[in-house]
């Protein structure tokens, strides 16, 4: 007889990225909150953050240091290239930090959902600034172009519920 599947249940994958070494990142969301490392051949267990049920956002600097934005609690977390020495750079006030941009000026900045803030981060000091505060509810991603400007893609709960019916509401610019 062949031994039974053992099916993974409530398990998500909200982002991917690289590493410093070109493998695959993915941040593991649900029961179990995990990064994993994929190397095409297995996979690697890097870390698992405590109290943390989701990992929104990987961004990595220019150094390769590994940046996770997690939920419930609004932590930032860093870890070096290796996917070592992991600690918390910044608690924002808000309950999911869902997007992270690492900018060529060495600051992070992170979106954020239930008030729609961009924070720009001093990853050395700990510390943080409102950079943006949006009249939306989420920040869902952020991306700097080749001139170094910042966008911001953001979006509101109302306009979630309302795709989330059969009739979508349309609303005009």
């Amino acid at each position: 007889s062949t031994p039974a599947k053992k099916h993974i249940q409530n398990l998500h994958i909200f982002r991917l990225a690289l590493d410093f070494h070109g493998k695959l990142l993915a941040g593991v969301s649900g029961d179990k909150c995990s990064l994993i490392r994929f190397d095409g051949k297995k996979i690697e267990t890097v870390f698992e953050p405590n109290n943390t049920n989701y990992i929104f956002a990987i961004e990595l600097d220019k150094d390769g240091n590994i940046f996770l934005g997690t939920g419930p609690d609004g932590n930032i977390w860093r870890l070096d290239k290796k996917g070592r020495n992991p600690e918390i750079i910044y608690t924002c006030k808000d309950k999911n930090v869902l997007c992270l941009a690492a900018g060529t000026d060495g600051f992070l900045y992170a979106g954020t959902d239930t008030r729609g803030l961009v924070y720009k981060i001093d990853a050395a000091k700990k510390t943080a600034s409102i950079l943006y505060d949006s009249s939306e509810d989420e920040i869902t991603d952020l991306l700097f172009d080749a001139d170094g400007n910042l966008y911001a893609a953001a979006t509101s709960y109302k306009s979630i519920r309302a795709q989330s019916k059969e009739t979508p509401a349309i609303k005009p610019f």
